[in-house]
């Protein structure tokens, strides 16, 4: 996640680029169920916890700069 953009000298490439930059929809569905629960007042259970919702809110922004994110 931390390759958040390339150069593409060609613009047949863009959409290709995109494709493999962006989160696949296993990761979107597991960002947005977090999101959603931590919004709803989950308990924090472990140390993993805020590194996780980090990592969600990361491939939400990402999702949303790529037109992906519906929420």
């Amino acid at each position: 996640m931390g390759m958040t953009g390339k150069l593409s000298l060609n613009r047949g490439q863009v959409d290709l680029v995109n494709k493999g930059l962006s989160p696949s929809e296993d990761e979107l569905n597991w960002a947005r169920e977090l999101i959603e629960a931590h919004e709803k007042g989950a308990s924090i259970g472990d140390g993993s916890y805020l590194p996780r919702l980090a990592r969600a809110q990361k491939i939400a922004s990402l999702a949303d700069s790529y037109g992906l994110w519906n929420a």
